[in-house]
C-alpha cells in the first residue's frame, strides 16, 4: 500500500490549477508520483507539485473528472490522505480505479 499526507489548502491550490489548465475531457486521466518530498499531479500538459510526506513507490494513473469530484465539496479535514491500495486509489473519502505501476529500485 502507498499513502500519502498533503496539506488540504496546497492539494486544492494545485487541484484548482489543473482545473482551470485543462479541458473537461472525459478521457482525460490525472497521474501522481511522488519523490524527494513532492507530490506532483499532471494533468496533459499541466503539471502541479505540492509538499507531501509518506511512502508512495509508483506511479498511479486515475480519471482526472475523479480528482475534480474527489475535491467538490472540498475535505473538512486539515491534512488530505492519498492512498492506493491494489487497484484502488482513495483521495479522502472518494475511491476509484487505478493503474498502479511500480517504480523500479534505483540501480
Amino acid at each position: 500500500m502507498s499513502i500519502l499526507l498533503v496539506d488540504r489548502a496546497q492539494f486544492l491550490e494545485g487541484v484548482r490549477v489543473l482545473d482551470g489548465m485543462v479541458k473537461r475531457k472525459q478521457q482525460a486521466k490525472a497521474i501522481f508520483t511522488f519523490r524527494d518530498g513532492l507530490l506532483t499531479m499532471k494533468i496533459a500538459n499541466t503539471v502541479v507539485d505540492v509538499p507531501a510526506t509518506g511512502e508512495w513507490s509508483g506511479t498511479a494513473k486515475m480519471s482526472a473528472q475523479v480528482l475534480f469530484a474527489a475535491t467538490n465539496p472540498p475535505p473538512l479535514t486539515d491534512t488530505v490522505t492519498l492512498k492506493v491500495e491494489g487497484s484502488r486509489m482513495s483521495i479522502g473519502r472518494i475511491s476509484t480505479h487505478c493503474e498502479w505501476v511500480e517504480s523500479r529500485a534505483a540501480d
